[in-house]
C-alpha cells in the first residue's frame, strides 16, 4: 500500500473515531462514492474502515453538521475580498487549505442550516445539507488539502 492511500484510510478511521461522521469519495475528485452520497456517512469505525479497504484512494469525505460544524467554505481572492467585507478575514480558528481557497470551521449552531446563504460572492455554507473534503484528501488540480489554525495537530 503506498504512502497516500496508507494516509488516507488511517485519516478516515481517526476521523471516525473522534465522533466524526465521514464517507469516501471519488480519488483526487469529489463526487461520493456511496450509493446515497453524504447521507451515508457514518462514525462507525468499522464501516469506515472497510470503505478505505474497499476503496484506499478515496478522498475523505466530512458532513460538517453532524460532526459539529458549520464550514464557510472561502474560494481565491472573490472570497477572501467578501470575508474582509464581513469582518471575517481576521478570525481565529480551525481552517482547512483547499485546492482553490479554504474552509473556515466553526462551532455548529442550533437550527437546521442548508447552504442557501448568501453570505456574499466566493462564500458557501456547509453544514446539514452538504460535505467538504478534509486532508490527506487530494483536490482535482492535485493539491493536497492541509489542515491549519486552531490546534490542528
Amino acid at each position: 500500500m503506498s504512502k497516500q492511500k496508507l494516509t488516507l484510510a488511517l485519516a478516515a478511521v481517526a476521523l471516525a473515531e473522534r465522533g466524526y461522521f465521514i464517507f469516501p469519495c471519488k480519488p483526487r475528485g469529489k463526487r461520493p462514492l456511496t450509493e446515497h452520497g453524504y447521507k451515508d456517512a457514518t462514525n462507525d469505525v468499522e464501516v469506515v474502515r472497510k470503505w478505505w479497504e474497499q476503496y484506499p484512494d478515496a478522498n475523505i469525505g466530512l458532513v460538517p453538521g453532524l460532526s459539529g460544524f458549520l464550514v464557510i467554505d472561502v474560494d481565491g481572492p472573490i472570497g477572501e475580498e467578501s470575508l474582509r467585507c464581513l469582518g471575517l478575514d481576521t478570525v481565529k480558528t480551525l481552517f482547512v487549505k483547499t485546492g482553490r481557497g479554504r474552509h473556515l470551521y466553526f462551532a455548529r449552531p442550533n437550527g437546521r442550516i442548508g447552504n442557501a446563504h448568501d453570505l456574499g460572492k466566493g462564500l458557501d455554507i456547509r453544514c446539514d445539507a452538504g460535505y467538504v473534503l478534509v486532508p490527506p484528501s487530494v483536490h482535482p488540480t492535485g493539491a493536497k488539502y492541509q489542515w491549519g489554525g486552531l490546534d490542528h495537530a
